[in-house]
């Protein structure tokens, strides 16, 4: 059987460094500015491997469960004999070792920054561009990610600087539209893309795929069985990788693993291909060796991305892969439920195993897999509405507030079904009119509006979803339940707080007041009884040796539900073995307009200077 592996390693999942993503954004900048490298590069190359989620894996944990190797850090580096070895060589630029680099959010971009920043250095520049230009860093971007096939590492470069040209903001991921010459780095990709079609070695001999929206990237000759028992499932994997680096690794000699067809998760290859770019790298007569017992009864779709990151999971991705699994419903007669569609780690669903078991299917069904892909935030009943065509209209699910809303609070409608993102929030109206921005939740169900300023105090406000709010199917929100949608307006009122007066509470600190043995590296923390204004928190914070004050990062601020958490960093490593104060200013205020009564002085002390041997988890 083929794609085994240990169930040690399937487990291991990938681990974000606590950092917020402004602290994120200003690490790009800095590193950037000392190794002369745009920050928007460093973004963009941060964004396409792991959407900026710094991705520490377990000791011993080298490869995905498909075998693809693992990438390391938010910038993905690599340290293995398909991608190369960017890791050592990025460590060795900046004098730390490969485990810190691995561990450690902030060397991890420094040394990504000085690898591809030797490569800029190495490789020639595109034609006609100019120095420093994002365009001419194409061939560098390339060249970073360790794809050998040209072609491929061609199409990942055009696409990072293509997510560069549109910009993105969304999962707190803010990348501001960059400007550059979008068709002269196609036509820089394209000169790539021509050379490779003249290889042969790869090529299918019909030179078209099955599916007729796929593009064809053959997996290596003979991964794949000849002979089989049905084609009764669909199997849904996800990556724990790159799109272009998956198609890549299934087409080297060394891999034991293969699969039909791969989905990418955003439209930005150079073809355009609608609703997501999708893959075919073995032909349906096969049977692709994706999901062990399950292999020779199924057909295998990989989707771009990590299973505990949903930035990954976009609409033009469920939306592709939905139509293809329609498609292949409907050519081998698989039944469109749950039970024929099912995910690689279906086997940890007893009602699935006992349903299989007892319509004749091997036992082993059970126990062979040891996979959780696509895991909990993959949105089933999005996507088997796609696949059915279930074109119902939508219903509103959520109850407006019964009593009064704090003037910061969100305004939140929550609906039973995933409707078209622009369509809601352009129909979201409120009145009076109040500023603020769009955010959502429970796999798109719940749109919230954040006022970007507090709303007034004692104030009725009215919220209404007009009928431009639709599903994907065009079917508009049935709000008086008669099944019918479109036409109809919901609406509801709110009256925010009277005004507060009662001044906000420091509940906690960290360190603690005369805390001994502080990491030098401390992030210190401060927790208020209530939400606080963000745009009073500058200046509100001091921490002292007693002579000098010490640089801060500027303070970021976090809900915790019902008060703020702050948080503030030293720019450089505090002093071992030292005395400090962090003094909390009254200077900062609630949304009433209230401060601290007093200045709170927190007085600590560093430890000695720690060193680490191995990996710390």
């Amino acid at each position: 059987m083929k794609l085994l592996c240990m169930v040690l390693l399937c487990a291991a999942t990938a681990m974000g460094q606590d950092l917020a993503q402004e602290e994120i954004g200003r690490a790009f900048d800095a590193a950037g500015r000392e190794f002369g490298v745009p920050p928007a590069v460093l973004k963009g190359i941060a964004f396409a491997e792991t959407r900026w989620q710094h991705l520490v894996w377990a000791e011993g944990d080298t490869v995905s469960c498909a075998g693809l190797p693992r990438e390391y850090g938010i910038m993905g580096l690599r340290d293995d004999r398909f991608f190369g070895r960017s890791l050592a060589a990025g460590a060795a630029l900046i004098g730390e070792t490969p485990a810190t680099v691995r561990r450690d959010l902030l060397q991890n971009i420094r040394a990504a920054a000085a690898y591809v920043r030797s490569l800029y250095d190495r490789d020639p520049r595109p034609e006609g561009t100019s120095e420093g230009s994002l365009e001419s860093w194409q061939t560098a971007i390339a060249s970073y990610s360790g794809i050998p096939q040209p072609s491929l590492a061609a199409q990942h470069a055009c696409e990072i600087l293509t997510r560069l040209n549109a910009g993105y903001h969304d999962f707190g991921i803010v990348i501001p539209p960059a400007i550059l010459d979008v068709q002269r780095v196609r036509a820089t990709a394209a000169k790539i893309y021509a050379a490779a079609a003249q290889q042969p070695q790869l090529r299918k001999t019909t030179g078209q795929p099955d599916y007729p929206l796929a593009h064809w990237a053959a997996a290596y000759p003979n991964h794949w069985y000849t002979s089989g028992y049905a084609r009764d499932f669909v199997v849904i994997h996800d990556m724990e990788g790159y799109y272009l680096s998956t198609v890549s690794y299934f087409q080297q000699a060394a891999t034991d693993a293969s699969v039909h067809y791969d989905v990418n998760g955003l439209q930005d290859s150079p073809s355009d291909a609608p609703a997501g770019d999708i893959t075919q790298q073995v032909e349906e007569q096969y049977w692709a060796w994706h999901a062990i017992c399950l292999n020779r009864y199924s057909l295998g779709i990989e989707h771009e991305g990590f299973e505990s990151n949903p930035a990954w999971w976009t609409p033009e991705m469920y939306l592709a892969s939905a139509k293809l699994v329609k498609y292949m419903c409907d050519k081998y007669g698989i039944p469109k439920d749950r039970n024929h569609i099912i995910g690689h780690g279906e086997y940890q669903n007893s009602t699935w195993v006992n349903w299989a078991v007892s319509h004749g299917y091997p036992a082993e069904f059970a126990t062979c897999n040891s996979h959780t892909d696509p895991g909990p935030n993959w949105d089933w009943g999005f996507f088997m509405q796609m696949i059915t065509g279930d074109s119902s209209a939508p219903r509103i699910v959520s109850i407006p507030p019964a009593g009064r809303v704090q003037v910061f609070d969100p305004l939140s409608v929550t609906f039973n079904q995933r409707l078209v993102r622009a369509g809601v929030e352009q129909s979201f109206h409120v009145f009076p009119p109040v500023t603020g921005a769009f955010s959502w939740k429970d796999n798109f169900r719940t749109l919230q509006f954040v006022p970007s300023s507090p709303m007034s105090f004692d104030t009725q406000y009215t919220v209404t979803v007009d009928t431009g709010a639709h599903n994907y199917f065009g079917a508009g929100i049935d709000v008086n339940g008669d099944g019918i949608g479109g036409g109809e307006l919901y609406t509801f009122t709110v009256r925010t707080v009277a005004h507060d007066s009662v001044p906000p509470v420091i509940v906690g600190t960290y360190p603690d007041a005369h805390q001994p043995a502080v990491s030098t590296s401390v992030q210190c923390e401060v927790e208020m009884s209530e939400t606080m204004d963000p745009t009073t928190l500058a200046g509100s914070f001091v921490l002292s040796d007693g002579s000098t004050d010490v640089p801060l990062t500027p303070p970021v601020a976090q809900s915790t539900g019902t008060g703020t958490r702050i948080t503030i960093r030293p720019v450089e490593p505090l002093r071992p073995l030292s005395d400090y104060t962090l003094s909390v200013l009254p200077s900062m205020k609630d949304y009433g307009g209230n401060t601290i009564a007093s200045t709170l002085i927190v007085p600590f002390a560093t430890g000695p200077m720690q060193s680490f041997n191995g990996t710390v988890i």
